[in-house]
């Protein structure tokens, strides 16, 4: 076994490896390989790669209230606000005029256009 004691956890050889066909094996490596070769990969990278006026960035810190999203990205990803969400929802609606549905002029047509408007606007995102 190949030893360096300032790593925190145990090296060994691939010659040390017992392989039923090595042409067909695949070694997969784990979490932490990257940072542990200053691979610039934590989510504050990628944060700082999207850049501050991003929309996606935007999108993320106004509808996911954590302290700090990108400490634990995944788990930030169940805090998603809901609430705000359909807020901006309901607002994007009264924006372009379109009606409740239990309004006497609405119709599915109108309902269908903002859907339309609405889907266009997230595939910019």
């Amino acid at each position: 076994m190949a030893e360096n004691t300032d790593l925190p956890f145990n090296q060994i050889k691939k010659s040390e490896i017992t392989l039923i066909n090595p042409n067909t094996s695949i070694f997969i490596i784990g979490n932490g390989f990257d940072l542990m070769h200053n691979v610039p990969s934590s989510y504050y990278n990628f944060r700082d790669f999207l850049g501050k006026n991003n929309r996606l960035r935007n999108v993320l810190e106004n509808y996911i209230k954590r302290d700090d999203l990108w400490a634990d990205f995944e788990e930030s990803l169940a805090y998603l606000d809901d609430d705000a969400m359909l807020g901006t929802t309901n607002d994007m609606m009264d924006i372009f005029d379109v009606k409740d549905q239990f309004d006497d002029d609405f119709s599915a047509a109108d309902f269908l256009r903002w859907l339309r408007l609405l889907l266009n606007l997230l595939k910019q995102l």
